[in-house]
């Protein structure tokens, strides 16, 4: 996924941005450690703080969003799996357009 100059990542960078590419690839991690984390030990999580931290970086992400994505339980209990899906709801608000109040148009 990282290097795959003919994948779906890298297809990402050249039509859009490399931030779009970054952002694509912080969410694919993001998402395979909480499917690790929902899966009750059936999956391993992957040790992919560094691709984390890197791609929201990159991206440009500040820390204080990326850093709770990039430490894993050491454990699945379930306070731990809230506390990642929270940290994924906070990092997607921050990402989310601002919405205009109603009755304003919104810029273009």
């Amino acid at each position: 996924l990282e290097a795959n100059a003919g994948g779906i990542a890298a297809r990402a960078g050249r039509a859009t941005s490399p931030r779009l590419r970054h952002l694509f690839l912080l969410g694919a991690h993001v998402g395979t450690e909480l499917a690790a984390l929902e899966s009750v030990k059936t999956l391993l999580p992957i040790p992919a703080t560094p691709l984390i931290g890197k791609h929201a970086t990159l991206a440009g992400i500040g820390e204080e969003l990326w850093r709770p994505l990039a430490r894993l339980p050491a454990d699945q209990q379930s306070e731990a799996l809230q506390a990642y899906r929270a940290a994924i709801r906070e990092l997607e608000t921050s990402l989310s357009p601002r919405r205009a109040p109603s009755g304003t148009a919104r810029p273009r």
